[in-house]
């Protein structure tokens, strides 16, 4: 029964309340921002920009839909496309920083989450040098709420937000469609926090405190605050500044409510209230397991408020629980120049965000972010290397593995995906097993993840698939070529921490793909591996194996940020493990019982997947032979021949038997020399020496009693093409004539 997936379990969003993240024209870019989606069809993603010479401009594609889509408007207007082409790229999506378009899009309306295309730079990329990168927008559900409005009139609201944007639009708009839509915009907005500084005090609002105020003493609001504005404070003067909340007016870092909007913005503020009431909600649900181990366990072990002295003790406190790789523990006066120099470096450079310490940063993610930045910095180098022994970045090492101390194993992350979780699709060689095993792996990982593939032989085993020590060469302290040894994991391995480290973060699935998985002894290659494909209902190992001291020693160096001794070992819920293989093959070894019961086998038909093949042709053969006939008719000519004689269907020729490249072109027919090379050295020889070994000469009696010799066979289907073969064949291959139309080659 097909029923819904788990409720899934969202990482608490960094309100960056501290970033400097300053946004001019905001009312601009929300306008842009809308229109592009508008423009390009209302997706989840779209990569707006491109970089060119330190800086991003529009794509050409899409500020071409973007006229198209505002044409009627700009035609009207008088605006030039070039005019337009300026002003979108003088627009702050393109010319701000990526942490202020984060303060705004993702925090303060939560329309989109920002990001660079390239993943692996960090947010605080852009930060100097003044350089930046190509942006993406993802979506979220209120574009479209926003799509709504805009729908209900179309070229009033693109109007609007033309006009946000700076086009001078001479036409005259009604003044109740910008009204309607700042409405809107307000109300997304009414969820967003921001905090300024009251006499020293962190003082942390909404807009309904701001409504709430004005309305009880019917004074003006001061939002400034007795220090700089940071974060999302800064949106909101920028925002107001823009106009964009209709009950309100702005002028000089104060608020008033709008006179005639009084009474109105009364009972929107309640409204406002139930709304912010309403979103506070926990999911109470008793987690159910019968393991510890099977438990997500946040990844921030200072959820709870906590000032900076008493994270830094508790840091302190950690650091004497654990050991140096010699199982010495950490001396007093390590420590000691662990923390001083991570306080140092926060205080020498540019302080990060607000925070007066490195130990205000509480949480892993963000501690990259500033990890990545500090170590870009111009001069840190310098001063890491005269701390003594690399203090700073070593204590900074030390302190993620602390604030990930907490986490566990999760081998139940709750993914849920509809085709199992051990596979093996079989059946005749050519049967675009491959290719089908490839179309699932991109659907199981289209919202992320990764996969890894091995192909098996007959030398392959246990230490190639899970792993072994080996030599490993290596410069010594003089510069010289020297050999070491070391655990080296096999792709089982690999695959498998990649979806431990994934359990316990992004629970993305991760899969391992095996070829010819039957072309090796699969019991000798497992091992004990065997055991974990038994999986429970959840996809989890039933059973777990013990790990040898080598494994447990590399699991605990790779997955340091989860806690657990890793003396056994599962597989778990995001782990898939899918597999090809030719039961035909020769040399191939058996699969005992027990082994196959632990997967779901799938069988691939002769003609389950030639719907591609159908009116490819190919021309064959010369003179009086020549023909133009199809690949997949002649192919399943030569199968019934096959089968008439007894062989099996495993034996036969699948559509894919010659590459798909070849027999399925991108335009025109099929490439004759390619084909006619390929279909010898394949298709005849595995006729000849394998698949009709025994009844080869009445296979190819059109060669007139040449069939001893591959060579000679050859040879003959240069000059006949389908010829060669016995008539029942050739008399029952579709051939295409030069005017079109369609005959058997057998009755010309």
């Amino acid at each position: 029964m097909n029923r819904p997936d788990c409720l899934k379990e969202y990482k608490n969003r960094d309100l960056k309340l501290g970033i400097k993240s300053s946004l001019p024209h905001v009312k601009a870019t929300i306008a842009l921002a809308i229109l592009l989606w508008e423009t390009d069809g209302r997706k989840d993603e779209l990569s707006y920009s491109i970089e060119e010479n330190g800086k991003i401009i529009i794509k050409k594609d899409l500020f071409d839909k973007f006229y198209s889509f505002c044409e009627p408007l700009m035609t009207s207007n008088n605006i030039e496309i070039e005019t337009a082409y300026r002003k979108v790229n003088d627009n702050q999506l393109f010319k701000s920083q990526l942490e202020s378009l984060i303060v705004a899009f993702e925090l303060v309306w939560r329309i989109a989450e920002v990001s660079y295309v390239d993943k692996n730079k960090p947010n605080s990329a852009e930060r100097t040098g003044g350089k930046r990168f190509a942006k993406k927008l993802t979506f979220s559900s209120n574009m479209d709420i926003i799509h709504c409005l805009i729908d209900s009139g179309k070229s009033h609201y693109i109007q609007v937000l033309l006009k946000w944007m700076g086009f001078n639009t001479q036409s005259i708009i009604n003044d109740s469609y910008e009204k309607t839509l700042l409405l809107l915009l307000t109300a997304l907005s009414e969820s967003a926090v921001y905090k300024m500084d009251d006499s020293g005090r962190e003082l942390i609002f909404n807009q309904e405190g701001v409504y709430r105020k004005a309305l009880e003493t019917g004074e003006s609001v001061d939002i400034d605050g007795d220090k700089e504005s940071k974060g999302t404070l800064r949106i909101l003067k920028s925002m107001l500044s823009d106009g964009m909340n209709p009950y309100l007016t702005y002028s000089h870092n104060v608020v008033e409510v709008q006179n005639y909007d009084r009474e109105l913005l009364a009972c929107y503020q309640k409204r406002v209230d139930t709304f912010l009431r309403l979103s506070q909600t926990k999911n109470s649900m008793v987690l159910s397991s019968t393991e510890p181990t099977t438990m997500d366990v946040s990844s921030d072990n200072t959820q709870v408020n906590c000032s900076a002295e008493e994270q830094k003790e508790k840091f302190k406190r950690w650091m004497h629980t654990i050991r140096k790789d010699n199982g010495d523990p950490y001396s007093e006066f390590t420590i000691y120049s662990y923390v001083n120099q991570m306080e140092n470096a926060y205080k020498t450079f540019e302080p990060y965000q607000s925070k007066s310490s490195v130990f205000e940063i509480q949480d892993a993610e963000s501690l990259k972010e500033y990890t990545d930045y500090l170590y870009r910095v111009e001069g840190f180098e310098e001063f890491n290397a005269n701390a003594g022994n690399k203090a700073c970045s070593c204590g900074l090492e030390k302190y993620r593995l602390f604030l990930n101390s907490n986490r566990q194993i999760n081998y139940q992350t709750g993914f849920v995906y509809h085709k199992a979780h051990n596979r093996i699709l079989f059946g005749a060689p050519g049967t675009g097993k491959s290719f089908s095993l490839n179309k699932d792996a991109m659907e199981l990982l289209k919202n992320g993840g990764e996969y890894e593939r091995v192909t098996f032989h007959p030398d392959y085993s246990y230490a190639s698939f899970v792993g072994t020590y080996k030599p490993v060469p290596y410069k010594d302290d003089d510069g010289k070529d020297s050999i070491t040894y070391r655990f080296v994991p096999g792709p089982f391995l690999r695959v498998l921490v990649k979806a431990l480290k994934s359990g316990g973060t992004t629970k993305e699935p991760c899969l391992l793909l095996i070829e010819e998985i039957n072309r090796a002894n699969v019991a000798a290659v497992f091992g004990d591996v065997f055991q974990l494909l038994d999986r429970d209902e959840y996809g989890v190992s039933e059973y777990p194996i013990q790990t040898s001291e080598d494994v447990r020693k590399y699991l605990s160096e790779e997955l340091a940020e989860l806690s657990g001794d890793f003396s056994t070992l599962r597989i778990p819920d995001n782990m898939f493990v899918w597999a090809t293989m030719n039961s035909a093959d020769q040399g191939v070894f058996p699969m005992d019982t027990a082994f196959k019961r632990r997967w779901e086998f799938k069988y691939i038909g002769i003609n389950d997947n030639d719907s591609d093949l159908n009116e490819k042709y190919v021309t064959l053969g010369s003179d009086e032979f020549r023909k133009r006939v199809e690949w997949n008719s002649l192919r399943k000519a030569i199968n019934d021949f096959l089968a008439e004689h007894k062989i099996n269907e495993d034996k036969q020729l699948g559509p894919y038997f010659i590459s798909r490249s070849i027999v399925v072109p991108e335009n025109g027919d099929i490439d004759e020399k390619r084909f006619a090379a390929v279909f010898k050295n394949k298709v005849i020889m595995y006729l000849f020496e394998d698949a009709a070994k025994q009844c080869h000469a009445k296979l190819f009696e059109g060669c007139e009693g040449r069939t001893l010799r591959y060579s000679e066979i050859c040879k003959e289907f240069d000059k006949k093409g389908i010829y060669i073969f016995n008539t029942s064949i050739s008399s029952q291959v579709k051939e295409s004539t030069q005017d079109g139309f369609e005959s058997v080659a057998g009755d010309s």
